[in-house]
């Protein structure tokens, strides 16, 4: 890909909100976060979340209050967990480049033409 059509194309993801600026002291370059580990330590912290209001449920101490909190959070959770593993699925088509079977790189952007 050309420089041009690259700087396109992050500022895209920028404005998408799907990739995120990182700075670290001392480097002048852009860095952005990678998505594949940020998927997983969210994925990882919602497994455990869930994990933790389940038991929440089991715990008969547990206030119908606390108990319709918890099976509310855990249905969001879920939902999030389907959103990862969507984004995972993505990822995934970038990284074997099956993405362009569905948004083929336009002629002008084919670095082989």
């Amino acid at each position: 890909m050309r420089k041009a059509s690259m700087s396109l194309a992050v500022r895209s993801l920028l404005d998408l909100n799907m990739v995120e600026k990182s700075w670290i002291k001392g480097v002048r370059k852009d860095l952005y976060i990678k998505w594949r580990p940020a998927v997983t330590m969210n994925t990882t912290a919602i497994e455990k979340t869930i994990t933790e209001l389940q038991e929440l449920l089991t715990n008969s101490d547990s206030s119908k209050e606390v108990f319709e909190h918890a099976q509310n959070d855990i249905n969001n959770l879920q939902n999030w967990l389907g959103y990862f593993d969507w984004l995972n699925r993505l990822i995934d088509s970038f990284e074997t480049q099956e993405i362009f079977d569905f948004i083929p790189i336009d002629k002008k952007d084919d670095p082989k033409e």
